[in-house]
């Protein structure tokens, strides 16, 4: 998995990363999103009660009974209207689904394909304040392409068009899919050229979603491919040969990691995470090496030992994003001095707990602020965390202070049992002096 996830890692680092999303990435925990052999059997009970022992039988196969009621005319407006469950997909979005959400948000995967029936990516990227760009089209994805990180979902989507799902093999031969799903192998043949392809959850028994991902994997020619799949390399090679032949056309190599796809795509956003910390605060070390300055120190450059969601706060700070604002960086960008101002706090011997740096006592929280007035970055951010959260302090790095109050009628109010007082917002200058560091 560690040698898996650094290939990974060496293809966000040269900004070449592409992820293929099967539907077993919405198998893991707490997700659980039921295979196509429950749906199926599900589908035909509902049936067998509706129509009884005189209708025709429904079949135990998800495909066969999708073809039963295509041929019919019936697959929208009876199977996936009637007996397919509109919230069977609808669950949590697990760790994997909050990754690539994630790499898409910040454009550190420049594209994502997926066969997932699900909306769980698009989910995760509401719990990370953003929105994943979905298209089911060529030039939808297009569209938005490079300027925002697209998922092109290639069996059509679940949650803004359920009827218009693929789920029988005999409707990629009819109109409009026919000619949508062409146009999407296209594209992806294009953008896929000399990427490093991650492939999860690509093995379920839904076996129809494994066929559409090969028919559009079909001519991609890419860098490296990394398959993440728990089963073993020769049963990889027998029920997945379309993926053996494009890692063949691989110009880097083919390689297979023995693993859970939500478990290796958290790891790689961790790996990654830390990267951008460790680059911000390394920044801020080399201010105050140019100075001189006594507290700077190469040990405090690395990051502690923190998990991905303790991270991602620590990124949205150094961004400086606004409240409810998800991170969009796929890399640094101007934060040396929040770099800085945490490498003075773990100097003085700053510790980080939960999302905040812990100092003789009191919770201190680093932001990004460059450019901005201390009383209207206040007034942003005023209540942005609940008062038994909220920081003691927080340090505005690169703000200006010019005297003015963020709220006159509030400002300065005591504390009383009804409301804490919340947190103070300090320069960079003024935390230093306060804190005695």
């Amino acid at each position: 998995m560690a040698d898996g996830v650094q290939l990974a890692f060496d293809a966000i680092v040269e900004e070449r990363l592409a992820l293929i999303c099967g539907a077993g990435l919405s198998m893991a925990d707490p997700s659980n999103i039921p295979g196509a052999w429950s749906v199926a059997a599900s589908a035909k009970r509902k049936y067998d009660a509706i129509y009884g022992a005189e209708a025709n039988p429904l079949s135990d196969d998800i495909e066969e009974q999708a073809e039963f009621f295509h041929a019919q005319g019936r697959l929208a407006s009876t199977y996936l209207t009637k007996l397919v469950d509109i919230n069977t997909f609808s669950a949590p979005p697990n760790a994997g689904h909050i990754a690539v959400a994630d790499f898409l948000l910040t454009k550190t995967a420049q594209i994502a394909v997926s066969t997932n029936v699900d909306a769980l990516i698009e989910f995760a990227g509401d719990q990370l304040y953003g929105g994943i760009v979905t298209a089911t089209r060529r030039d939808d994805a297009a569209a938005f392409y490079p300027a925002k990180a697209p998922l092109l979902k290639i069996h059509g989507c679940w949650k803004s068009d359920p009827r218009q799902t693929v789920w029988a093999p005999s409707q990629l031969q009819c109109e409009p899919n026919q000619s949508r799903i062409a146009d999407c192998s296209q594209w992806i043949e294009q953008q896929m050229l000399n990427r490093d392809l991650i492939v999860v959850g690509y093995f379920t028994d839904w076996d129809y979603l494994n066929s559409l991902l090969e028919r559009c994997l079909g001519a991609v020619n890419p860098s490296n491919v990394v398959v993440v799949d728990p089963s073993s390399t020769a049963d990889l090679a027998g029920k997945a040969p379309a993926l053996f032949n494009v890692g063949e056309r691989a110009s880097g190599g083919f390689y297979h990691v023995q693993c859970s796809g939500a478990d290796f795509l958290n790891e790689l956003r961790r790996k990654w995470s830390l990267s951008f910390v460790r680059r911000a605060l390394t920044s801020g070390n080399q201010l105050l090496e140019d100075t001189n300055d006594q507290r700077a120190a190469l040990d405090n450059c690395e990051p502690p030992n923190a998990n991905v969601d303790q991270l991602w706060a620590i990124r949205r700070d150094l961004e400086g994003v606004d409240p409810g604002g998800p991170c969009t960086e796929s890399q640094p960008v101007d934060a040396a001095t929040v770099g800085r101002m945490i490498i003075i706090l773990r100097h003085a011997g700053a510790v980080l707990e939960g999302n905040l740096w812990y100092l003789n006592g009191q919770k201190v929280r680093v932001v990004r602020a460059s450019g901005k007035a201390l009383n209207e970055f206040e007034k942003m951010h005023a209540g942005e965390s609940s008062p038994l959260s909220a920081p003691d302090i927080t340090i505005a790095c690169g703000a200006r202070d010019f005297g003015l109050k963020s709220d006159i009628a509030r400002s300065g109010r005591p504390t009383n049992v009804v409301r804490s007082r919340s947190s103070r917002f300090l320069t960079d200058e003024q935390a230093e002096q306060e804190l005695g560091i």
